[in-house]
């Protein structure tokens, strides 16, 4: 967290932009000590999951937009 912060406070709205950013930070460190994790690499990804969530799931195209495939 002290990285951040040091780099926030250059900023203009650093303090905005940290408290903007503790609940997704929060949120993945409690992920990351529920699972017993404790790789920074992994706490980040956690924190991009929580940022960015899951692409959304494949829609299945009604039969009247099918194609046939070319040969």
């Amino acid at each position: 967290m002290e990285p951040i912060r040091r780099e926030l406070a250059n900023a203009d709205d650093g303090n905005r932009q940290m408290v903007d950013r503790l609940p997704a930070v929060e949120a993945g460190g409690a992920e990351t000590t529920a699972r017993g994790v404790y790789f920074a690499d992994v706490v980040l990804k956690f924190l991009a999951r929580h940022r960015n969530p899951e692409p959304p799931a494949t829609i299945t195209l009604p039969a009247t937009l099918s194609y046939a495939p070319l040969v």
